[in-house]
């Protein structure tokens, strides 16, 4: 994302001093250019009490870079390591072994919170979990990207619209995670783009606010793709 792109997303946020959560991830993985610590510092100086947090597949992190991003202002990072390609975690004691051995090669203090999820305990205001989840717990088909015709209808409420907006390195709008600009059957989700709308009259726009109308009941009258969406949670 151009900086003054990213400068202009802050400064909106730091005129209604928000404090909620600003997060470095959108199919990508924020650790691999060290910008992130730059990008990091920029909101906390904007931003000083917001929750600044990024999702991480942690193959580019070391004991270096995350302390950076402990002094640039980082509050959380939520790591998942993941099996060998065609493969899958059999067991939690494969997870465990996962978890463990990326800690102890970069040397980090940690403490385990469950058999396949620890805590790094190294930093202090930076609070960092590492995961090992089997994929087959985890992978889903996100808003019907791929296709299948066997998907199921959602009959439940998403809260995605209500509480987050997602903006794109190109600076398009998307109401949700799960929806992707890159993927032709979702370009008709996009809000706009911040070059020329800003986040609160996207937040606000008439088609997002129809879409939050849509998705508040239970029922199969939803809108593609969030009719055949598996995205679990109701309320958070």
């Amino acid at each position: 994302m151009p900086k003054e792109m990213f400068g202009k997303i802050v400064e909106q946020l730091a005129s209604i001093n928000y404090d909620n959560a600003v997060c470095f991830h959108r199919y990508n993985e924020p650790l691999a250019d060290k910008i992130v610590v730059e990008r990091t510092r920029e909101v906390r100086e904007k931003l000083p009490n917001a929750l600044i947090g990024a999702h991480s597949n942690g193959d580019f992190a070391t004991k270096e870079l995350l302390a950076e991003l402990a002094e640039a202002g980082m509050s959380y990072m939520s790591i998942t390591r993941y099996p060998p390609r065609d493969k899958d975690w059999e067991c939690e004691k494969e997870q465990r072994r996962a978890i463990t051995e990326f800690a102890d090669k970069l040397g980090l203090k940690y403490e385990y919170l469950e058999n396949s999820k620890l805590k790094i305990t190294e930093f202090e205001n930076f609070d960092i979990e590492v995961r090992a989840s089997k994929l087959a717990d985890i992978v889903s088909n996100r808003a019907a990207s791929i296709k299948n015709e066997a998907l199921p209808l959602r009959k439940i409420p998403c809260v995605k619209p209500h509480s987050s907006l997602h903006i794109n390195y190109d600076g398009s709008i998307n109401p949700c995670c799960n929806v992707r600009s890159d993927v032709e059957q979702h370009k008709f989700m996009d809000i706009g783009n911040i070059d020329n709308i800003s986040i609160f009259d996207a937040f606000s726009s008439e088609k997002y606010c129809l879409l939050r109308y849509m998705l508040k009941d239970y029922g199969d009258k939803k809108i593609f793709p969030c009719n055949v969406c598996s995205e679990p949670r109701i309320y958070s």
